[in-house]
């Protein structure tokens, strides 16, 4: 986001001042600000405008509450990348990415800036519908974890413990022995959201329901 957001302020700028960037290219002169030399002189820039916008010494701010939360340290990048190699389907990383920046609209936000009265979880509805609490520690998504988890023993004979850090950040180091536990983290973590969004609360009691029907 923060990469688009530049090539479009500069691709603004270039419009305005009618200068056309394929010329400019060929005859660079120091009237242009230098900071759009990157993008004037290399066709495709993503990792050189990525490398130039983010360095290694500063963590953002929801990294280091997340840090902060597990109590835990973690590879910054392979958090951020592994649903993209685990799954193809946009709005499963879409929805990864937006619990890793912390900007999800839970009741808990929701409430912090004045657009619902309550915090309290759609599901339980009694405990402050946190991203923690609605993607694990509720009663009744942690029930869906317990029953995915006996699942996942009773078919494969691997015991999988789903806790706060798998399930927020992913099953880490990310390996070709965990990348099926991975996609039913994420896929599950989609599921969860959808039933709270669309208010299909009861969704949620008919999938661990099947799920112990599936392992008898």
């Amino acid at each position: 986001m923060q990469y688009n957001s530049v090539v479009t302020s500069i691709s603004k700028y270039l419009r305005a001042m009618s200068i056309d960037r394929f010329l400019e290219k060929r005859n660079f002169d120091t009237c242009m600000p230098f900071y759009y030399e990157t993008l004037l002189c290399n066709e495709k820039c993503t990792k050189i405008l990525h490398s130039v916008l983010n360095t290694n010494i500063i963590k953002p701010t929801t990294v280091l509450k997340w840090i902060s939360k597990l109590n835990c340290n973690f590879d910054i990048q392979e958090v951020f990348k592994i649903c993209f190699k685990v799954t193809d389907d946009t709005s499963v990383q879409w929805l990864q990415f937006r619990i890793l920046h912390r900007f999800l609209p839970v009741s808990y936000y929701l409430k912090k800036i004045n657009i619902k009265a309550d915090d309290c979880c759609a599901f339980c509805k009694k405990e402050s519908e946190t991203i923690e609490h609605v993607f694990l520690f509720c009663k009744d998504v942690l029930l869906l974890w317990n029953t995915l988890s006996q699942h996942i023993f009773r078919t494969t004979d691997i015991r999988v413990c789903f806790d706060i850090n798998n399930v927020m950040l992913g099953d880490l180091p990310l390996s070709k022995h965990n990348k099926v536990v991975n996609l039913f983290i994420l896929w599950t973590k989609q599921f969860i959201f959808l039933c709270s969004m669309q208010k299909k609360y009861q969704y949620l009691q008919l999938s661990y329901a099947i799920l112990e029907l599936d392992t008898r």
